[in-house]
């Protein structure tokens, strides 16, 4: 009898830490992920979201009258579905998402899927490696934020997430550089990063760190959009001394001023010269193309500095696991 108790208790324990999943590494970004943890399957996501959406549809349902439950009971059963036919694979064949806001999120023929499932805000992709979940991309409309730009959404998150590694970066060489904001904890990377130049959308980007570092090796087979990407002829580099001072991007959409007169306060305020807007536009670009490629060399130092002191705490150590102690 206490055996048997004794093994009710373990499979209760792993129960609930099946089902508390992300959340049991108590950071903010386990918080923010709820239920969903790295590894879930296809299937398991998908009845993740079922359950999302049912306790969605409960609360709307206990303030509504009879006919508007059945109207509302319509709704979650065509989200459900919506999730069901979203599925893709990424086997080679054109699909809807090789171009636009997350045409660089996959590749092609690495046994990549990928599900998605809307809310009332936002848009959610859900990305598979080999059936198993390593990224939870949600682009947000501009609109959820009020009108608030990239730079006060993202000192928003900080109160949230703590402090975070501000860079220009890009997911893919050659998809273009864009404002990003990084967190990280003992299993996942969160990047906020700032779309609403190109696309009008600010993103919250999940993924597993442990998949990060194993992407070449996953990515075995190479895709023939990322190699015309590669290919495109690189802008043309001025030799300039390096920079190690940080800028802020200039963006007309921020504050709703005109183009031409935050420009000129931001990058040529000490400067009086006559000359055409073409000229001056083309300048403009010379110059923020300069700063952001200074930045961009800084950061690769900072990380070759923080991959070697890393390796040197590492001399003695048997475990290859540098975060298993802590």
């Amino acid at each position: 009898m206490k055996r048997l108790l004794t093994h009710f208790v373990l499979a209760l324990l792993l129960v609930v830490g099946f089902s508390s999943g992300a959340a049991a590494a108590g950071s903010a970004i386990a918080e923010a992920m709820n239920d969903l943890r790295w590894g879930m399957s296809e299937h398991e996501v998908t009845f993740y979201l079922s359950h999302r959406i049912k306790a969605l549809y409960e609360v709307k349902m206990k303030k509504a009258s009879a006919m508007e439950k059945g109207r509302l009971e319509q709704e979650a059963r065509s989200r459900f579905q919506d999730i069901k036919n979203s599925r893709v694979e990424f086997d080679g064949r054109r699909t809807r998402w090789d171009s636009g806001l997350i045409a660089y999120e996959f590749t092609h023929n690495n046994d990549e899927s990928m599900l998605v499932a809307s809310d009332d805000n936002s848009t959610n992709f859900y990305f598979f490696i080999n059936n198993s979940l390593w990224k939870w991309f949600k682009t947000y409309d501009r609109d959820a934020f009020r009108g608030k730009n990239f730079n006060q959404v993202s000192t928003a998150l900080e109160k949230k997430f703590g402090r975070g590694f501000r860079k220009q970066a890009e997911s893919i060489p050659g998809a273009g550089m864009r404002p990003v904001v990084e967190w990280r904890d003992r299993n996942t990377r969160l990047r906020a990063v700032d779309q609403t130049g190109e696309h009008g959308r600010i993103c919250l980007v999940f993924e597993d760190s442990s998949i990060i570092g194993q992407l070449s090796s996953l990515r075995a087979n190479p895709d023939k959009r990322l190699a015309k990407l590669r290919a495109a002829p690189a802008k043309k580099k001025v030799d300039e001394a390096d920079s190690d001072q940080a800028y802020e991007t200039v963006s007309s959409k921020d504050n709703g001023e005109t183009a031409d007169t935050k420009s000129r306060k931001s990058v040529f305020a000490h400067e009086a010269r006559s000359e055409t807007d073409e000229e001056y536009e083309a300048r403009r670009q010379r110059v923020l193309d300069q700063r952001a490629e200074a930045q961009r060399k800084k950061h690769e130092r900072e990380m070759a500095a923080k991959r070697a002191k890393a390796l040197e705490g590492l001399k003695d150590l048997e475990d290859n696991d540098p975060l298993s102690g802590l």
